[in-house]
């Protein structure tokens, strides 16, 4: 992008402040107008005008100063906003949430990844470290190992150390390494031998030790690693989850020596989970008619040749591989007498010939035994609830009904003769729910993480703890909410006669917005909403001589929609109110 020759940061501050003015007006229609005029004003602004100018634009709008810098797409505009959020108290999940929005832009630059790395180690949390390895991933797809690649590959490596520290610390910085892995190891090989130390480091928590399994699901494992992972499968003192990692990341190109290892294990492997695991993963592998899984099949049968590997156990408290066309999954259990420890379900397209990893979800959890036990145990919450309950109605219903029940269920006649009803089952019922609400207290909080993948790419991952940030996020929701999104972006010189190139320019802006928004008042919250949304689409075209003079044509197509229904949902303490008024004259759709 060229810099105007004229440095105005005042130009961009008028179309700000009208942008921010709108929903006070009637003039909706020229929002999507006026968003894409902001963001082309500013994309030619020089570092130092932009600077300048961010303290008034934040006075003004907040997110809108966001918005357009967020997709303003130069390296000034990159830096600008970075710079801003390292003056935020550190605590702020505005720069969280900012961050991460950021990391998802489609095209990445030195200079953003030098400044994702600069806001990872002044603020290292999840959403910006994911930001982060999004934004590595994408440059080095273009571009390639360079300097900051390997400046964030060093500070991957100094995350990690030997796995000894905090251990919930080393997983994030795990999971995000192996989300940019093809990156960070062509930068710095010696990340391997870091990660493949993690795998049986004795100090480390097997999460991590996990974690470090799963980088390799993108790449192919070292030499070293193979070795180290294969012991992994076979330690009977691991937990099944690693060990199912551990043979997943080999099964993806076994070697014919590791498969014949594999053969000779599985018979005389004691674990009934992750026997079952391997012989419904081998079972599918075999029954598979994909021309894709040949070679793999062709192994799998030359190694377990004469070794018949038993009937899938069809249990239901055992773990197992699934796979139905496009869709595979897992369901891990650690014991039968457990829920599952991680259920994955994945979901790979073919387009053009190539298999692609289209959306993957998965969740881990443990702990929520003892809160099952208690709820649904034999003297659990909801089965005494409802045999006392039970017993209460019948003792009360006429003696020749009492005698049918007892012929149809004769189990009624024995927790009769075992349990009295009582007369006062509200009673009962408050002494029951003061029992469960005791029994959760003491026991431990369980465990919970839930991740998405999408086309190959980690968005991120939620545990239990991250409530609380989800919930400050809602709080910072404003009253009128509006999206500026530019969803098509072009342009390209033709070569002219006079010799002066003419620029051709395509651009549109998508504006859906709702006036009203979320509003918490003491004792309330309320929810009122107007829905509207516009479109603007602008061609240019002009001679282009760059620093001197930008001349031509500016063609805009412009088309709004503004709703005259409104809808206001308030909740008290005590009730839920929803009231709609009588519609507003629609501008059904304007067109200009």
């Amino acid at each position: 992008v060229d810099m105007s020759p004229i440095q105005d940061k005042d130009a961009a501050l008028v179309v700000l402040k009208e942008l921010s003015g709108l929903s006070k007006t009637n003039d909706g229609h020229k929002r999507a107008y006026l968003a894409h005029k902001l963001v082309a004003v500013i994309r030619k602004l020089e570092a130092e005008t932009l600077t300048a100018a961010i303290p008034e634009a934040l006075e003004i709008s907040r997110p809108l100063t966001y918005q357009a810098l967020l997709q303003c797409g130069t390296p000034e505009c990159s830096s600008a906003i970075m710079q801003i959020f390292r003056t935020f108290d550190k605590s702020s999940v505005e720069i969280d949430a900012a961050v991460y929005s950021m990391g998802m832009i489609s095209q990445s630059s030195r200079v953003l990844v030098k400044e994702m790395l600069a806001m990872a180690k002044f603020k290292p949390t999840k959403p910006i470290y994911y930001a982060l390895s999004n934004a590595v991933k994408r440059f080095y797809e273009t571009n390639g190992v360079t300097s900051e690649i390997q400046a964030v590959a060093d500070y991957a490596l100094e995350q990690i150390g030997d796995c000894t520290g905090d251990q919930e610390h080393i997983f994030l910085s795990l999971r995000v390494i192996g989300n940019m892995v093809v990156a960070l190891g062509a930068a710095r090989p010696a990340l391997h031998s870091a990660v493949i130390q993690c795998i049986n480091q004795p100090n480390a928590s097997p999460s991590v030790q996990q974690a470090a399994i799963q980088v390799y699901r993108q790449v192919p494992v070292p030499v070293e690693g193979r070795e180290v992972l294969m012991h992994a499968v076979l330690d009977r003192d691991a937990s099944v989850q690693k060990r199912v990692a551990a043979y997943l990341i080999l099964m993806k190109n076994p070697k014919p020596a590791e498969l014949a290892q594999l053969a000779a294990a599985v018979h005389v492997e004691e674990n009934h989970q992750v026997k079952s695991f391997v012989i419904s993963h081998i079972t599918n592998i075999l029954s598979s008619a994909e021309s894709e899984t040949l070679d793999l099949r062709q192994k799998v049968q030359e190694a377990f040749q004469g070794n018949e590997i038993g009937m899938i156990m069809e249990s239901t408290k055992l773990s197992r591989y699934y796979r139905l066309g496009s869709l595979e999954g897992n369901t891990i259990f650690e014991s039968s007498n457990e829920l599952p420890r991680e259920v994955m379900l994945e979901m790979t397209l073919n387009a053009v010939g190539f298999d692609i990893d289209f959306i993957e979800i998965g969740m881990e959890g443990k702990g929520f035994e003892p809160i099952v036990e208690a709820l649904f145990g034999d003297d659990g919450f909801f089965p005494d609830t409802v045999m006392k309950t039970t017993l209460y109605a019948t003792d009360h219903m006429p003696a020749q009904l009492i005698e049918v029940l007892d012929s149809v269920l004769p189990l009624m006649t024995n927790d009769r003769e075992k349990e009295q009803a009582t007369q006062n089952i509200v009673k009962e019922i408050s002494q029951n729910f003061n029992k469960l609400i005791e029994n959760l207290k003491a026991q431990e909080t369980p465990e919970t993480m839930v991740y998405l993948k999408l086309l190959g790419a980690e968005l991120g991952y939620l545990d239990t703890k991250d409530g609380k940030m989800i919930h400050d996020l809602l709080k910072m929701i404003p009253t009128d909410l509006f999206l500026h999104y530019i969803f098509m972006d072009n342009e390209f010189y033709l070569p002219t006669g006079a010799g002066f190139p003419l620029r051709v320019a395509l651009s549109g802006t998508f504006t859906p917005g709702i006036k009203g928004g979320l509003s918490f008042n003491p004792g309330m919250k309320e929810f009122a909403f107007r829905l509207s949304a516009g479109i603007d689409f602008v061609i240019e075209i002009g001679t282009h001589f760059p620093d001197y003079v930008l001349s031509g044509l500016e063609m805009h197509t412009n088309i709004y929609h503004e709703s005259g229904l409104r809808a206001k949902l308030s909740m008290t303490n005590n009730q839920l109110k929803l009231s709609i008024p009588a519609p507003e004259p629609t501008e059904l759709i304007n067109v200009t």
